[in-house]
């Protein structure tokens, strides 16, 4: 079993180089994609990462318009846009919006005054 002094053992090299990596080398993304480059701190986020923007596939499908998704979150965020439902309420007029987002660019543009550029 790889280990490192002063700690537990780890259960393969490879968990081994990441803790030294981490740990003892400052490094907080120790995960790059083959393809790209990109650096993520977790395996599992570099494996989604390669899957949905190098091979085009995704664990989760909008049944409305087939569009993908790595993530339940993700869809479920996204399904707002196929729906009558607008849950955020502006505090300072009627209006209402499909997402968050939504509503706080309309409070900022059209309450604040303010067009950051």
């Amino acid at each position: 079993m790889p280990e490192c002094a002063g700690t537990r053992g780890f259960s393969s090299k490879d968990r081994l180089e990441v803790h030294q990596k981490k740990v003892h080398e400052g490094i907080t993304h120790p995960f790059k994609c083959q393809d790209c480059g990109k650096a993520f701190r977790l395996l599992s986020t570099t494996k989604l990462h390669y899957k949905s923007i190098h091979l085009g596939q995704f664990s989760f499908k909008c049944e409305f318009c087939g569009q993908g998704f790595v993530s339940r979150a993700a869809l479920q965020k996204h399904r707002v846009i196929h729906t009558k439902e607008r849950n955020y309420k502006c505090s300072q007029c009627p209006k209402d919006f499909k997402t968050v987002l939504g509503r706080d660019l309309h409070i900022r543009y059209a309450h604040t005054g303010k067009i950051d550029r």
